[in-house]
C-alpha cells in the first residue's frame, strides 16, 4: 500500500520549532489569530474547561493535546483525577512532558498515538477533549467514533475546531485550508458528524469568527 501523502499542517505539527512558540502570542496566544477566530484563548480556554464540568475524579482524555496547553489545566482541576494527553508529534508531546514536570503535575501521561485508533478499552474516559485539531484530522468520523467508544456512557465530547463561514473571505480562507490540509465545519454539519458517531443532545457554545466550539453527549443508555 503506497504511503499517505503527508499534508502541510500535518508536518507543521511534528516541528520542533512550532512545539517551541504553540503557546506564546505568536501562534496559539497570538492578538491577530483571536480576532480570526473571534475569541481569545484565554476566554476559549475558560468556556471549554467549563464545558468539561469536572468535579475532580473524572479519567480525562486530551485528544491531540499538542504542547499540553489544555492538558496541564486539565490536571489542576482533576485532584482525584487523571489526564491523559495524547498526540502524534513527538516534539510536541517532549514539550508537553517537560511543561507538566516544570508545573509539578503526576496527575497525567502522555501517549503517542492516532486518535483514528485509540489504544485505550472501551469506556475508560469520563470526557474527552479535543481542541484545534478535528479539523487537521484525515478521517473525522473514525476518530469521533473512537472519542465514542473510549468515553463511558453518560460522559462528554468538548471540541474546538475552524468553523465555516460565507462570504469572499471564507471562499479564500477555504481555499487555504485546503492548500495546507485542514477543514471548517458549520454547526450542522458537525452536528451531523457527532451523532452519526452515536454522540447526542450537542450544545454550541462558540459560533463567531472562525472557531467553533461545542458539547455533546454520549448517551447514559449504550450497547457497550
Amino acid at each position: 500500500m503506497a504511503p499517505t501523502k503527508r499534508t502541510l499542517a500535518q508536518t507543521l505539527m511534528e516541528s520542533p520549532l512550532l512545539a517551541s512558540i504553540y503557546e506564546s502570542r505568536l501562534w496559539r496566544r497570538s492578538p491577530v489569530l483571536s480576532a480570526l477566530l473571534g475569541i481569545s484563548f484565554d476566554a476559549e480556554q475558560r468556556l471549554i474547561l467549563d464545558a468539561a464540568n469536572l468535579q475532580g475524579d473524572e479519567r480525562v482524555l486530551d485528544l491531540a493535546c499538542g504542547t499540553g496547553i489544555y492538558t496541564r489545566p486539565l490536571a489542576d482541576r482533576l485532584p482525584r483525577g487523571h489526564v491523559v494527553g495524547l498526540d502524534l508529534s513527538p516534539p510536541m508531546l517532549r514539550y508537553a512532558a517537560d511543561a507538566a514536570r516544570a508545573d509539578g503535575l503526576d496527575n497525567l501521561a502522555w501517549t503517542r498515538a492516532s486518535a483514528l485508533a485509540l489504544p485505550f478499552p472501551n469506556t475508560t474516559f469520563t470526557v474527552v477533549l479535543c481542541s484545534a485539531a478535528l479539523h487537521l484530522m484525515p478521517d473525522t468520523g473514525r476518530a469521533l467514533a473512537e472519542s465514542h467508544r473510549v468515553l463511558r456512557p453518560g460522559g462528554s465530547i468538548v471540541l474546538a475546531v475552524f468553523r465555516m463561514q460565507s462570504g469572499w473571505l471564507a471562499r479564500a480562507t477555504a481555499r487555504a485550508r485546503r492548500g495546507v490540509g485542514t477543514r471548517a465545519f458549520s454547526t450542522e454539519s458537525l452536528e451531523q458528524a457527532l451523532t452519526a458517531a452515536g454522540f447526542s443532545a450537542m450544545q454550541s457554545l462558540h459560533a463567531r469568527g472562525g472557531w467553533l466550539i461545542v458539547r455533546a453527549t454520549k448517551p447514559s443508555k449504550s450497547s457497550e
